[in-house]
């Protein structure tokens, strides 16, 4: 009978069970790591809602806010207004623009836009406005009416109130400007209106021959109303030449009076 160790394993009888490989290498050691595992899974699911609706709420809050509308703000008012909702106002040189809608030193744009949601400390750029640009008034003294509005026109300024001004001398010129306000060299915007006085001869000047439209236009320069027109037949003028009128040449005349007028046709 052969007793090398080979042959001296024992033989389980009946009723006996060997124990499993995987036992005999690792015992118990597989429900501990599925314990721990599910340790684990658990307390990252309770940190990840204690993040989110706990801790972060309590880092964050505060730090997010909405930008507010800074349009036609006063500057002071505008840093004010950021200031108190932990924002930076931001503004340099090249940040302001001729605007004919929103005052100076106040603010025309920015950016962000309003109501925007940023975080707390962000800056604001800030665009102020100038105002409106300025231009000098021209000068418009000792020039017929019909010249000062056309040089005013060009410089893209307006006529405003024309008040007319009898002279009290012996100047028999045709009307002037004698005074303008605002004064020549004054700096306004653009379309700003300028008020004449008009210096006329307190004495009806002679129309007859002169052309309807150009007597017509005469008579509004004195400050005169023109009243009403009729024609009759002349074969020594041209159509539509002044034959006669109701003031005669020489009569003394105040702003206001009416002057009716007879003009020629064929």
């Amino acid at each position: 009978m052969d007793s090398s160790p080979l042959n001296s394993a024992k033989t389980p009888t009946s009723g006996e069970t060997l124990p499993s490989e995987s036992a005999m290498k690792g015992g118990r050691r597989p429900g501990w790591v599925l314990t721990a595992f599910g340790g684990v899974a658990l307390a990252g699911i309770i940190l990840l809602v204690l993040g989110n609706w706990i801790i972060m709420p309590l880092v964050t809050r505060g730090s997010i806010v909405r930008v507010p509308d800074l349009y036609e703000f006063d500057v002071a008012v505008a840093k004010r207004a950021l200031l108190d909702s932990d924002l930076v106002f931001i503004n340099d040189s090249s940040d302001y623009v001729w605007d004919y809608d929103v005052p100076a030193n106040h603010v025309v744009m920015q950016n962000p836009l309003p109501y925007t949601t940023v975080k707390t400390g962000r800056s604001v750029q800030v665009t102020v406005s100038r105002g409106p640009q300025l231009y000098p008034v021209p000068n418009v003294r000792d020039i017929s009416p019909l010249q000062a509005k056309l040089r005013l026109q060009q410089q893209l300024f307006d006529v405003g109130t024309v008040t007319y001004i009898l002279r009290t001398d012996n100047d028999r010129s045709e009307p002037f400007v004698k005074e303008q306000n605002p004064p020549p060299g004054a700096m306004l915007p653009r379309g700003t209106k300028v008020n004449l006085s008009v210096s006329i001869v307190p004495e009806m000047p002679d129309l007859t021959g002169r052309s309807l439209e150009e007597a017509t236009q005469f008579i509004q320069l004195l400050g005169l109303q023109v009243g009403s027109v009729t024609f009759e037949e002349s074969s020594d003028l041209l159509p539509r030449s002044v034959m006669s009128q109701s003031v005669p040449p020489g009569a003394r005349i105040q702003a206001g009076d009416r002057v009716n007028l007879v003009a020629s046709h064929l």
